[in-house]
């Protein structure tokens, strides 16, 4: 059993200035390795010095010598299974030395590696330079994209999307406030996506997040109370409670004094745990859950009498679903409040710690609302929504969009319904080909938050269609059901088409079905 104590200091070379590092096995031996950059000098590069296993550190092995670094990351850029390392590079430097381009290693599985060509890069300024990387799947294709941490003229995060290969596109610019100088990547709300924590220093007392959305992009940035000065964080469950605690380093001395008081007393529940130079503070579970559609599982407006899907942590105390739907289940009460502030619990079809699905009650008022619940630790959570008439969603069969629908076969007096899947060899679902010799097909497609719309428009394979019905389904509260037809003899053959839906205007989200 350890001890709280450490053992004497070792020092090892590690080129000129060290100011950032990155811990991963870079050989393979099953043995921690230490990736650092220098800052500050045109001489700097990164050094990566080998583990031994027994806490001790081989000579350093300098790679891009010549190149300022301060930033660097590892992670697995090209899916061979080996870390990569990702580092700020620049025969210049800018603001404090800080590098003004990003390099790529690639790891040749022995701890040396290969860099590409640079892969990013912003202009020499005087307030210029990158200060940190982070790497997360932000977009979730299984590749590793990154979250660059930069100062250009302003503060800014920049999100490359991984292409697989150790290179990268331009995505979402993200505006943060004044002074970010540390940043670090979690699920801080328990929808599955990763989340950006962001410090601030130089005299602000607020630290930010940005909540992801799962495909790369991420929400408004939110400010909540951190101390004096932020200059470093770390993420991580340190109570063991399952709940996601962030530490930060600030420039205090000293107590906290009414600062903590603040902080505790925040409606964002953050605790300051001790004082001094460096403080922790522990999240207590408050992000606001994930609002989704209940059929495409994207966000956006709700609909009454739409099919709604929550997603967070703790949001009820068991896993429950029960008929004729009621409006608490597993200790949990969603409500909702509309524009005429107007409350009232949600018909709940299913909960879970993790996972809460309910139909927006038919009778709520159009225009900006919100959505509250108590989790199963006592704290309570809400999430600003917008009311709308028509909020249109299709649901799927499986992670291809395969629609949910049946193809309605009419020949002569002879009506038959017929499955657009059927389950494949390795139990999975795949598409059933509709065969459009047999008479007059139809489409029936259900999704939800459609039945309220004025106008529906329906495209398939390319070629508009007549919608005859659309509307509440009948037998589950919530789904609508949609009636496409005839289909158009000229999508024959042509394999998987595509199905597109607007009600209002609002395009729904695209489904696919299979033509023979």
């Amino acid at each position: 059993m350890g001890t709280s104590d450490f053992g004497p200091a070792a020092a090892f070379p590690a080129g000129a200035n060290p100011a950032a590092l990155a811990i991963a096995d870079f050989d393979g031996d099953g043995n921690p390795d230490v990736a650092v950059t220098g800052s500050g000098s045109l001489t700097a590069g990164v050094s990566v010095l080998l583990g031994n296993g027994q806490g001790g550190l081989g000579s350093a092995a300098t790679d891009l010598p010549g190149q300022a670094g301060g930033a660097v990351a590892a992670a697995d850029l090209n899916g061979d299974g080996h870390p990569d390392l990702i580092v700020g590079t620049s025969n210049s430097t800018g603001a404090s030395g800080s590098p003004l381009a990003l390099t790529v290693l690639l790891n040749n599985v022995n701890g040396t590696f290969d860099a590409l060509p640079p892969v990013y890069s912003i202009a020499a300024g005087n307030l210029n330079g990158i200060v940190q990387i982070l790497t997360g799947d932000f977009n979730r294709d299984g590749k590793m994209d990154l979250a660059v941490l930069q100062q250009n003229q302003n503060s800014q995060i920049q999100i490359l999307l991984g292409n697989g290969d150790g290179t990268f596109r331009t995505g979402q610019l993200l505006a943060t406030e004044f002074g970010g100088n540390a940043a670090v990547v979690a699920d801080l709300n328990g929808d599955g996506y990763p989340d950006l924590v962001v410090g601030h220093c130089c005299g602000e007392t607020d630290d930010t997040y940005l909540l992801g959305n799962g495909d790369g992009t991420f929400r408004t940035e939110m400010d909540f109370p951190a101390g004096a000065s932020p200059q470093a964080l770390a993420i991580a469950d340190w109570a063991g409670t399952g709940k996601v605690g962030l530490a930060v380093v600030g420039q205090i001395n000293g107590s906290l004094g009414s600062s903590s008081a603040n902080v505790r007393a925040s409606r964002k529940r953050l605790s300051a745990q001790t004082a001094t130079i460096g403080y922790f503070l522990a999240l207590e579970n408050s992000f606001p859950p994930t609002v989704l559609s209940g059929a495409s599982f994207s966000m956006g407006a709700l609909a009454p009498s739409e099919i709604v899907t929550l997603k967070g942590e703790l949001l009820a105390a068991s896993t429950a679903a029960a008929f004729p739907l009621p409006t608490t289940e597993g200790g949990a009460t969603v409500t909702l409040t509309d524009s005429t502030g107007n409350s009232q619990a949600a018909p709940l079809y299913y909960v879970s710690p993790t996972q809460i699905n309910f139909e927006v009650p038919a009778s709520v008022a159009l225009g900006e609302g919100l959505i509250s619940l108590t989790e199963s630790d006592g704290t309570p959570v809400s999430a600003a929504v917008m009311f709308a008439n028509s909020a249109p969603g299709i649901f799927e069969l499986n992670l291809s969009a395969l629609a949910a629908a049946e193809a309605l076969v009419i020949n002569g007096s002879s009506q038959t319904f017929e499955q657009v899947y059927q389950v494949g060899s390795g139990n999975n679902i795949v598409p059933l080909p509709i065969d459009l010799s047999q008479g007059q097909v139809y489409l029936v497609l259900y999704g939800t938050g459609i039945r309220n719309a004025k106008d529906v428009t329906v495209s398939v394979g390319g070629q508009s269609v007549s919608v005859p019905f659309f509307g509440a389904q009948g037998t589950y509260a919530g789904e609508d059901q949609i009636n496409v037809g005839p289909l158009p003899g000229s999508v024959a053959g042509n394999g998987n088409v595509t199905i597109a839906l607007t009600a209002d205007g609002q395009a729904a989200n695209t489904v696919t079905v299979q033509i023979k």
